[in-house]
């Protein structure tokens, strides 16, 4: 048997332990060549990221409005539904029960300018009806509902309206649904009524 092989010769044991010195280095450059990698991938993400967020507030600023997501039911007792859950075009809206907001949830955009003919897509889910826990609610609903018409200047919140046999409408406002300004009629806003102790400000009417 050659000494370097031989476990029982002094010489041998110097030579294994050579050989696993060796293998520590390989191991540790092979380390550090990951952790080099690791580095640049996380540099190059980071980088991306930050190139993708510049380019969507870019959009956003230029044509592009970021709102917020909000709701009404109108629904009442003793037959109307409470609201589950809704989105519009995807962006998810709170929860709402009889005769009350869905409170607000983030984000979506709008285009800066309204055009004719704009839609957005809503969907909804009903939750319970008043009177009855134990009725199962309809299915999930969803409609292409028009966009009234907006400025930039009155331009808010994209507030969605539940309303009875699954009717469905949406305004975008800065203002809320008891405001005299905001543009729904009062019969639509029942059972809100617009609050006649808030005075108009002559610049929000423009």
């Amino acid at each position: 048997m050659n000494w370097f092989e031989d476990p029982r010769s002094p010489r041998g044991v110097v030579g294994d332990l050579a050989h696993m010195r060796g293998t520590v280095r390989v191991g540790e450059r092979l380390l550090n060549t990951v952790r080099s990698f690791s580095r640049i991938a996380g540099r190059l993400w980071q980088f991306f990221c930050i190139s993708g967020l510049a380019i969507s507030l870019t959009a956003c600023g230029e044509d592009m409005l970021p709102t917020e997501i909000t709701g009404y039911n109108h629904m009442t007792k003793p037959d109307g539904w409470s609201i589950g859950g809704f989105s519009v075009d995807g962006h998810g809206g709170a929860n709402a029960s009889l005769a009350g907001g869905a409170g607000n949830s983030c984000c979506m955009s709008l285009p800066r300018r309204w055009h004719p003919g704009m839609t957005v897509k809503v969907e909804w889910s009903y939750n319970h009806r008043a009177h009855d826990p134990d009725t199962t609610p309809p299915p999930p609903q969803m409609a292409m509902v028009e966009v009234p018409e907006y400025t930039v200047k009155n331009s808010g919140a994209m507030q969605v309206h539940f309303y009875p046999n699954h009717r469905v409408k949406v305004v975008v406002s800065k203002f809320g649904i008891e405001h005299m300004l905001y543009p729904m009629s009062e019969e639509d806003k029942k059972p809100w009524v617009s609050r006649k102790d808030w005075s108009k400000d002559k610049d929000d009417e423009k």
